[in-house]
């Protein structure tokens, strides 16, 4: 069609005129600004950090000190013992989900008493048992742990006498931090 077109045209013809010749700019631009915006979100994103894991296969692992919990954790005991205490970490996230697998082992999760602590999950000839906590402060970090017990034990409680001291003042860093970001662009 295009050779057709040429010769009674007199002029070269691309298969694809006929395409481009119906665009207006109004196709093009928001198309454009798409693009645009899209490369400057993904430019600008932190890569997501791994997850951490605590694992002991015949044997046992702990977790615990000062450490930073990062945004998921995942416990795995077969025929172990996985000892997770929150009571010293630094919580950088508003919320931790610890994602525990227990077989014929046991996962213990200790916290601060000023966090919240929620669970949901289950036992196959095992116990999945994690206390219901509120904390007064809203603001609070939330730990969220899920998780299946066969013939284990899976259990979250708070560690008695055991505070999250700084939480207001690391909340109030990652502001300044975020404020500084943007207000030096």
């Amino acid at each position: 069609m295009a050779t057709l077109a040429t010769e009674r045209l007199g002029r070269d013809v691309h298969p694809n005129d006929h395409v481009n010749a119906s665009q207006s700019s109004n196709d093009v631009f928001p198309s454009s600004i798409h693009i645009a915006a899209t490369a400057a979100v993904t430019r600008d994103l932190i890569p997501a950090e791994p997850d951490d894991n605590v694992v002991a296969v015949f044997s046992s692992a702990v977790r615990k000190g000062r450490w930073r919990a990062g945004r998921r954790i995942h416990a795995y005991a077969i025929f172990g013992s996985v000892e997770i205490d929150l009571s010293e970490a630094l919580f950088e996230y508003q919320q931790v989900v610890i994602r525990a697998i227990s077989v014929f082992g046991n996962v213990e999760v200790r916290v601060p008493e000023n966090v919240s602590l929620r669970g949901t999950g289950g036992g196959v000839l095992g116990n999945f048992e994690v206390d219901h906590l509120d904390a007064e402060d809203p603001e609070a970090p939330v730990v969220h742990v899920d998780g299946w017990a066969v013939l284990g034990n899976i259990e979250g409680r708070p560690k008695r006498g055991k505070l999250v001291a700084d939480i207001l003042d690391r909340v109030q860093r990652k502001v300044d931090k975020g404020l500084r970001k943007h207000l030096d662009r």
